[in-house]
């Protein structure tokens, strides 16, 4: 089973190095992922991250559709090795072809300033999973990094003050236009009360695309054991981050046997069927344990040493991703 990695934020790298005017590519690179690893590894498909952050951009939509034409632009430029997914059959057809798939994704649901028209817009340029908020409030909810707030009213029932809000009544119609056209809902960054909203409306799968066992590190940016447990039931997939503070509580001793720690954690909880990768590359600070996307086969590796079935690793690879975008992405 080849390799299908839920998220990276090399494109908001390669846009830095174009608005300075230097030099970029995606084929060979200083960063965590390019084609050249991606191809030593074994990929099938990447996701590609818009990422935003909303305090440093005038319109987070103008530079959402920036990387999104810059993804367009790779795609094109690299078509020798990667070719863009609009539909589920692409990534099968893009394999014939002896292609690797990239599917544009969005992190910070901020880009669509609440307006469904720009979720349209985004859709027809390719994106096909949202990650509804980054680290800021937005029009769809809340982030999990917020400290505690008192605010008068909360959306889906929330009225208690002192806890985190959800998604607001703009948010809960995005979602569920989002699933109307076959886009993947994606928890990883938004607050509990939001991961339960998202569970109360959703009818098809959702994902975290990028994010942890909070049993294991507790970091707020990982998943309880009851959201674990829900993401399984409902056919989603959780995607395991490599960044060192979603790990371990000290990250100082991460190494690739607290990956797997974590892989079996959420194997444990949730099933086989739910775990996936989330690499996060190129968004996190490098971790030794796993620098970039050539040593990825050192992971599944460990994973042989410490017990793990070959099925399960493959189905972490790729096949739960697969399965999961097969029911929600048309």
């Amino acid at each position: 089973m080849k390799i299908v990695d839920l998220h990276c934020d090399t494109l908001d790298e390669l846009l830095a190095q174009k608005l300075k005017g230097e030099h970029y590519n995606l084929y060979k690179r200083d960063g965590h992922l390019d084609i050249d690893r991606m191809l030593q590894s074994g990929y099938l498909l990447q996701c590609f991250a818009a990422f935003v952050n909303m305090q440093k951009v005038e319109s987070p939509y103008e530079r959402g559709m920036e990387l999104a034409r810059l993804f367009q632009q790779l795609c094109a430029e690299y078509c020798p090795y990667i070719a863009p997914v609009y539909h589920y059959q692409d990534i099968a057809k893009h394999a014939e072809q002896g292609l690797m798939s990239a599917m544009l994704t969005i992190e910070e649901g901020g880009v669509l300033e609440g307006s469904l028209t720009h979720l349209k817009e985004f859709y027809e340029m390719g994106v096909r999973l949202i990650t509804l908020t980054w680290n800021h409030p937005n029009e769809i909810g809340y982030p999990g990094c917020l400290e505690k707030v008192s605010v008068p009213e909360l959306p889906m029932g929330w009225k208690v003050t002192g806890e985190y809000p959800g998604l607001t009544k703009k948010g809960i119609e995005i979602v569920e236009t989002m699933q109307e056209k076959g886009i993947i809902v994606d928890v990883s960054h938004l607050s509990d009360a939001g991961f339960w909203d998202v569970a109360a409306i959703t009818k098809k799968p959702f994902v975290a695309s990028h994010s942890n066992a909070r049993s294991v590190c507790g970091h707020k940016r990982n998943l309880s054991d009851a959201q674990i447990r829900t993401i399984a039931e409902r056919g989603g997939v959780i995607g395991l981050n490599f960044a060192a503070d979603f790990l371990e509580d000290q990250p100082g001793e991460v190494c690739l046997g607290s990956f797997v720690r974590h892989i079996q954690h959420i194997i444990k909880v949730g099933g086989e069927d739910v775990i996936a990768l989330g690499s996060d590359f190129d968004g996190i600070t490098t971790n030794p344990a796993m620098p970039h996307a050539g040593v990825l086969p050192d992971l599944f590796e460990t994973m042989v040493q410490k017990g793990i079935a070959p099925s399960v690793i493959d189905k972490m690879k790729g096949q739960n991703a697969l399965r999961m975008m097969k029911e929600v992405i048309r």
